[in-house]
C-alpha cells in the first residue's frame, strides 16, 4: 500500500497468486496501519474456523470462483517463472 507507484507486483496479480495457492491475501500499510486490523480479524476468524473443523480446511476453501481468461493467464505466467527475479520481471542484482 505504501509503495504507490513504486509497486513491483500489481495488487490483482498478488491476490491471484495467493488465491490460486489457497492463501489469504491482504493489502496493508506499516506506515499508516491501513488494513492491519482487518487482516488480523480475518486471519483470526480463519484460524478459529480451522480449529472448529478439527484442523481441516472447509470444503472449497481457497478454490473460490472460476478465473477469467486474463486471470488464468496471469496465474500461468506466475507459475512458469523460474525464480523470484523472473517473477518480478527484473534481472538478478537489480536494485
Amino acid at each position: 500500500v505504501d509503495a504507490g507507484k513504486q509497486r513491483v507486483v500489481d495488487e490483482s496479480e498478488g491476490r491471484l497468486w495467493a488465491e490460486s495457492r489457497g492463501f489469504l491475501y491482504w493489502e496493508t500499510s506499516a506506515q499508516s496501519g491501513e488494513g492491519i486490523q482487518e487482516m488480523f480479524q480475518s486471519f483470526s476468524a480463519a484460524l478459529l474456523e480451522l480449529c472448529d473443523n478439527g484442523g481441516q480446511r472447509p470444503a472449497g476453501a481457497g478454490s473460490g470462483p472460476g478465473f477469467s481468461r486474463e486471470q488464468a493467464e496471469a496465474i500461468r505466467r506466475i507459475r512458469a517463472c523460474k525464480d523470484s527475479w523472473e517473477l518480478l520481471g527484473i534481472k538478478p542484482g537489480a536494485s
